[in-house]
């Protein structure tokens, strides 16, 4: 969908990554309203282990934009190449970290609907995990790309003020959004009814790319 630049707030003199929409996809409607969505989801959920949206806008008449705090890092996806596999440790830490966010999106009534290593990105950090654990080094994790993300309903119990709902035309009946490989079944499916639960499919299916250093399927 666009393009993510390493760029530098000039007022606040501070590196930043900047994320534009690819000029092409400007004049759909839908692309554009599916970024911008991206930006606001991520900025509503307010979670140390989700991406910090800093600001957006439109530069000029056509150039769609937001503005993010930059990582380093790699994502898991590069680290699973790398090494293959993780550490039984290591891959609950992640998984753990991984549910956190996610849990703290559905609170607002965001579902993620791609969750995958290419989505979770590890800060590499010395000393105690987040999670309690003691691993050297340890990983802060970061979720990214609410691009095909749903506002939904929060879930049953859940504190915190919902997101706004989400307009019908972005989540249609039969409309299969996400990647296959850590896909639920009924995402597959292409239902509308997806909720919080396809999420929690896709972490178990990252956990176990983890353990043995492939999908499941």
């Amino acid at each position: 969908m666009g393009a993510v630049y390493e760029a530098e707030d000039t007022l606040l003199a501070k590196r930043v990554a900047l994320k534009v929409l690819s000029a092409d996809l400007v004049p759909v409607r839908e692309h554009l309203a599916r970024f911008v969505r991206e930006a606001r989801a991520a900025a509503s959920i307010g979670h140390p282990s989700i991406v910090e949206i800093y600001d957006s806008g439109i530069e000029g008449q056509d150039l769609p934009f937001f503005a993010m705090e930059l990582l380093q890092g790699c994502s898991l996806a590069a680290e699973l190449r790398e090494r293959g596999r993780l550490s039984v440790a290591r891959s609950i830490d992640i998984a753990c970290q991984s549910l956190a966010a996610l849990g703290a999106a559905h609170k607002v009534g965001v579902v993620h609907r791609d969750l995958k290593p290419d989505n979770i990105f590890l800060c590499f950090e010395t000393g105690s995990s987040p999670t309690g654990g003691a691993l050297e080094p340890c990983d802060r994790i970061k979720v990214l790309d609410f691009g095909i993300s749903k506002f939904a309903g929060p879930v049953a119990g859940a504190e915190g003020r919902p997101a706004a709902a989400e307009p019908s035309t972005l989540t249609r009946t039969g409309a299969i959004l996400g990647t296959p490989q850590y896909m639920s079944p009924e995402q597959a499916a292409g239902s509308k009814s997806v909720d919080h639960r396809t999420d929690l499919y896709a972490v178990g299916a990252v956990l176990y790319h983890m353990l043995s250093g492939r999908p499941p399927f």
